[in-house]
Order: structure tokens, then sequence, then C-alpha cells
């Protein structure tokens, strides 16, 4: 049970940011400036953060 709240914990880390701006993709026409690199910056660290998330929750299943 532990282990699939770590997977949907990943995948919420992973889809954080498009919650949080509204885009499902990113889309370089709404930002500006700065703001380009914010949201890419966002964007690959939270992915890169559920990866490790999901991969965490792969290897204890493993493990058992």
């Amino acid at each position: 049970m532990l282990n699939i709240i770590r997977y949907v914990l990943g995948i919420l880390i992973i889809l954080a940011p498009s919650i949080i701006t509204g885009n499902l993709l990113y889309n370089s026409s709404n930002a500006i400036g700065g703001l380009h690199i914010a949201e890419f910056v966002m964007r690959t660290i939270s992915l890169m953060l559920g990866l490790v998330v999901i991969y965490d929750a792969t290897k204890k299943v493993i493990e058992k």
C-alpha cells in the first residue's frame, strides 16, 4: 500500500507544474523573458524528482 502511495506521489510531482500553470506541455508563448527559464527549470526539476520517487518505490518492491 505504501508503494502505491509513492507511485502516486511521484506522478503528482511530475504533473505539479502542469497543475500549477494550467498547461500540460511547455508553452513558450505564454511566458516572457526570465519566466521561460524559470518554467523550464521547474518542469525539469519536478520531472527528475518524480522519477527519483518512482525509482525508490520500484526499488523497494524489488527488494521485498
